[in-house]
């Protein structure tokens, strides 16, 4: 049933009833549309349990922009007269409506608070409910558009949030403290990088187009639409046309510009509100003309360069929900999807973001307030009219000069990397930095071997190597991993394995050493041209070593991964052999011993393997007390 429709019957239906209910028909429209575009629910009789405390105590208070809270008095008895309209009328069973009534009993004591909270503002409200706090008329499109500009010039220009909001990445992604080291690159490296972006290129043509003083369009902010075509036209933007009125006379007359204001040309705007958050122009109500901060791009010094290419940063994260605001699209919330797709990118690392993923994530938070049917509908909707936003997105942050493909993978770009961990950072999640090459040290490049691919650590360890001679890199490595953490000493003995014959003498010395002893025997018995587990006389590996070396194994293997720690262990101990070694690791002074004999007794699939693991760490922990 049409929504005006059901408002004439029910307007009918008040004025029939003896003891003509309370409740006001504006506020049942307003109702009605809320769980059209949000829930789902074109007719009211699809009402179940549960859809009106969502409408009430999450809807409402999100979408509906109120003064104060005699503004609301009307909405709960209006929702109680549509139950009795709906009753009456058995357009809802009556037993339905009774649950549906209890459901409101147990809501209206809430609803005023939850309204009035502005914790459960949605974006959109708590920027009108700014507006009309410095006493703007929302019914004047004029008033609007000056207040979002001076909004935006009020904006701290340096060294922005990248647009998180309430947004916590500790929280709402699981990130720790502290995350592995990153590799970034020089700052004048940076510098360069960011003097090349082809975003800020664009942004610049404008500011230059607009030169001395253009005129404003006082009903909109913004260029003349005039001169929105022209600037469009110089910047290679496409201008929407349409058939000119006399077409049908004139075949030939050509179609004219569909532009009557700059909101008209969304790609145009975008730069626009770049430019403005850049503090690259200055406007009056009548003018705006190119600020000196211009000078600062690309000229400037680095530092600048950098600040400023940050802070468009933040400007492209957020252009998503610009393009919805602009688009009067209003049942997706892509109100701060940008910001949780960057975290993603930095988390991929140099493998990438499949587009896939990041369009799965964007879909979950811009319909994660609408029902499954609805998140669905509005979903096709926004990407047979638009697009994907996700796509949207990184094709922007490439334009920019913080995002390259690989394919269908997204990765950032050491622009990106550096901008992202700034962020990062202002949310208490330390990202450590390598340091330069030439002053790594080898337990810094086990690090970075943690968490870089075969591609990346061979081109790290090339260039550690490179300002070394190999009998240094051999004595750099073995020492840091005879005083490294096990996930050191794995990585730094691998690395001095590779190295080959040179390593010789510093193996055989590690033999005596209780930390590298299996690792050396290993090492030496592939000189001689014999592959493990085969071994040569004198460099047999006792069940003491296999115990050293999978403790060392198993102390690097991520508790939550069960199913790595099982197939890692077979690798270490021959299978049937588990239980004596097992024996043997619980009596070695290794720091990890008891830990590791605790996770294999928790988690390992075989009860017997299990069982005895338990019964090792009981021994170990009985030795250490």
């Amino acid at each position: 049933m049409r929504a005006e429709e059901f408002l004439n019957d029910f307007s009918q239906w008040r004025d029939r009833v003896d003891g003509k209910p309370t409740g006001d028909v504006g506020e049942a429209r307003l109702l009605l549309e809320l769980m059209r575009d949000y829930l789902g629910i074109d007719d009211p009789g699809e009402l179940v349990p549960g859809n009106l405390e969502e409408l009430l105590l999450d809807l409402y208070p999100r979408k509906v922009v109120t003064q104060k809270q005699e503004d609301v008095a009307e909405t709960i008895p209006t929702i109680r007269a549509l139950l009795a309209f709906l009753a009456d009328t058995k357009r809802l069973p009556a037993k339905k409506v009774q649950r549906l009534e209890r459901e409101v009993g147990g809501i209206e004591g809430r609803f005023i608070d939850a309204v009035m909270d502005p914790a459960g503002w949605g974006p959109g409200r708590s920027i009108a409910q700014g507006m009309i706090a410095d006493g703007v008329d929302l019914s004047d499109e004029a008033a609007i558009e000056r207040w979002r500009q001076n909004y935006n010039a009020g904006q701290e220009p340096r060294r922005p949030d990248i647009q998180l909001g309430a947004l916590d990445p500790r929280e709402a992604l699981g990130l720790p403290e502290r995350m592995p080291p990153i590799r970034l690159q020089a700052e004048s490296e940076l510098a360069a990088a960011a003097r090349t972006s082809r975003a800020l290129s664009r942004v610049r043509e404008l500011v230059l187009w607009i030169g001395d003083g253009r005129d404003l369009d006082p009903s909109s902010g913004g260029l003349t639409g005039p001169d929105t075509v022209t600037a469009a036209e110089a910047l290679g933007i496409p201008v929407p046309m349409k058939q000119a009125e006399a077409q049908a006379v004139l075949p030939l007359m050509p179609p004219a510009p569909a532009v009557r204001r700059m909101r008209d040309i969304p790609e145009l705007c975008r730069l626009w509100d770049i430019a403005l958050t850049l503090d690259f122009l200055n406007s009056t109500d009548h003018q705006v003309w190119a600020a000196d901060r211009l000078e600062d791009w690309p000229d400037g010094d680095d530092e600048d360069v950098l600040e400023i290419w940050e802070t468009s940063l933040g400007e492209v994260i957020s252009a998503v929900a610009s393009d919805a605001d602009l688009q009067s699209h209003s049942r997706l919330a892509l109100d701060g999807v940008g910001a949780p797709v960057a975290i993603m990118l930095f988390l991929a690392g140099g493998t990438g973001l499949p587009m896939g993923e990041a369009s799965e994530r964007v879909r979950d938070l811009a319909t994660s307030h609408l029902a499954p049917s609805a998140a669905r509908k509005a979903w096709q909707s926004w990407l047979k009219t638009h697009g994907d936003p996700a796509r949207t997105l990184l094709a922007r942050l490439e334009e920019l000069g913080a995002v390259d493909f690989d394919g269908d993978d997204a990765r950032l770009t050491p622009l990106g990397l550096w901008a992202v961990r700034n962020q990062l950072g202002q949310f208490g999640v330390d990202v450590p930095v390598f340091p330069l090459v030439e002053e790594m040290t080898a337990a810094d490049l086990a690090a970075v071997a943690e968490v870089s691919s075969p591609e990346e650590l061979a081109e790290e360890i090339a260039a550690w190597l490179e300002l070394r001679g190999p009998e240094d890199a051999v004595r750099e490595l073995l020492d840091a991993a005879r005083s490294g953490t096990p996930a050191t000493r794995v990585i730094a003995t691998s690395i001095a394995t590779d190295l080959g014959a040179v390593a010789e003498p510093d193996w055989r010395e590690a033999l005596t050493q209780l930390e590298l002893r299996p690792y050396a025997k290993i090492a030496l018995t592939r000189l001689g041209g014999v592959e493990p587990p085969q071994t040569l006389p004198g460099l047999e590996v006792e069940r003491a070593d296999l115990g050293w070396l999978a403790i060392d194994v198993l102390a690097a293997t991520d508790p939550d991964k069960p199913e790595e720690m099982v197939e890692r262990l077979r690798r270490a101990i021959p299978p049937g052999q588990e239980q004596d070694v097992f024996e043997a690791m619980w009596r070695l002074p290794h720091p990890s011993a008891y830990d590791v004999l605790s996770m294999i007794g928790a988690h390992h699939s075989d009860k017997k393997i299990a069982k005895a693991a338990r019964r090792a760490a009981f021994k170990a922990a009985s030795r250490n007390s």
